[in-house]
């Protein structure tokens, strides 16, 4: 079947209702992230050169990092080398600010998962809540020809993807844009050709992202509809058991609970044997320039070589290619792969995202077939009863269930609809 295209642009303008009364939110969010992102950057650049350059080979400080560690600059800056005194001491302040950055990291860390998983189930608690208004609202003739399980699996499944979308086409993607981004920008002091060459493994790699969306959306798709029928098989199942008993028929509800079962579990399968490939890919692209850059830095280190960006790697001791400048610039090279694949991964969910939105949708999207006529006053609080005049029903416009029906429910009293079985009374 033909995949329909459902642009994620429009679907996060749909989701704007959701996610304005949580803007305040989102907002600090984004702040806190960004303070943790130039930390996380600031501490491994500094850090690389305290330990390798400074404890290890005993480097003197620049005039900087000692005014910034509070140590004497007649024994940290102006030395040739740093004697073992020194070093011990400069350890025991290296081990005393990373401890106390690592803790404050990983509270910080902690703190944001926590804060925007619940920031998201907010977001869903107010799509949830509109799609299941709507639900009810929809007619009996809706009701009666859709499967049972398809729209619980709508509510409580594929709403779920719209706080995907804000986590994954919103949230992630501008995390991991702004920490490649970054990294770049870093090896870029060092030397351009580290970040040349990672512009050039992007070229395959996005290549092979074009290439394999038709198929993930398809996948999707499959996938979806397959675990749908599946949740509505089980609903009619449970609903229907006395039936199945009466008829002796629990071994084929079970061949074919079976059957969608398997089909559900293939289809997600492929999917996902779809993605890891998209993803492999991307790894072996991006492998092979953090391969290429390593040659090129540890040709550098052994010719000394001064870094590009002297007036700024500098402050942190990079002035030229050393062991410090390799392990900083190998770090954010290894970190640009790793934003790749992360990336690779991320546009395969998009395109999952895509189609479980475009589910989600389809139900708000459905106006109720008896709407009120306007002006119309709510209904007031039954005293004595609630009279019917000339009532007539159908699910289907040949198939009539009642016709020119007149009576009076009065409160207190039961009032059923008699007739043959499969007629449509429920």
């Amino acid at each position: 079947m033909p995949i329909e295209r459902f642009g994620l642009g429009a679907a996060l303008w749909r989701t704007r209702r959701y996610i304005l009364p949580e803007l305040k939110h989102f907002i600090a969010f984004a702040v806190l992230s960004g303070i943790a992102m130039l930390l996380e950057l600031a501490s491994t650049l500094v850090f690389f050169d305290l330990l390798t350059n400074k404890v290890f080979l005993g480097d003197p400080l620049s005039g900087t990092q000692a005014s910034l560690l509070g140590l004497e600059p007649a024994r940290f800056v102006d030395v040739e080398t740093l004697d073992e005194e020194a070093r011990f001491t400069l350890r025991t302040v290296f081990l005393a600010v990373a401890g106390g950055l690592m803790a404050i990291g990983f509270l910080l860390g902690a703190g944001l998962g926590y804060y925007v998983t619940w920031i998201l189930q907010r977001v869903n608690q107010h799509l949830r809540l509109a799609m299941m208004d709507r639900a009810v609202h929809l007619s009996l003739r809706y009701h009666d020809e859709a499967p049972v399980g398809d729209a619980i699996y709508r509510v409580y499944q594929d709403s779920a993807m719209v706080t995907t979308v804000v986590q994954n086409a919103l949230i992630q993607p501008a995390t991991v844009l702004t920490n490649l981004a970054i990294a770049l920008v870093a090896i870029s002091f060092f030397h351009p050709y580290l970040s040349f060459l990672f512009l050039i493994a992007a070229v395959p790699a996005v290549a092979a992202a074009r290439a394999f969306t038709p198929r993930l959306r398809e996948g999707s798709e499959y996938s979806r509809l397959a675990n749908s029928a599946l949740t509505s098989h089980i609903q009619e199942s449970v609903n229907g058991v006395r039936v199945l008993k009466a008829q002796q028929a629990e071994a084929t509800a079970f061949d074919t609970f079976r059957q969608r079962s398997h089909q559900a579990l293939d289809r997600a399968y492929e999917l996902r044997r779809r993605i890891a490939v998209l993803n492999l890919l991307v790894f072996l692209t991006t492998a092979a320039a953090v391969i290429a850059a390593d040659y090129l830095m540890t040709q550098w280190v052994w010719a000394e070589a001064p870094t590009f960006g002297y007036g700024l790697v500098a402050l942190v001791g990079f002035a030229v290619w050393n062991l410090g400048a390799f392990q900083a610039a190998r770090d954010r090279n290894i970190a640009i792969g790793g934003v790749s694949v992360a990336l690779a991964n991320l546009w395969s969910l998009l395109q999952d995202i895509g189609t479980g939105l475009k589910r989600a949708f389809f139900l708000l999207d459905l106006e109720p077939e008896v709407q009120d006529r306007p002006g119309a006053k709510p209904l007031p609080q039954v005293r004595e009863g609630v009279s019917f005049a000339h009532v007539d029903f159908a699910y289907q416009a040949d198939l009539p269930v009642i016709r020119d029906a007149t009576f009076t429910a009065r409160v207190g009293t039961v009032t059923a609809i008699v007739g043959a079985s499969g007629a449509g009374k429920s």
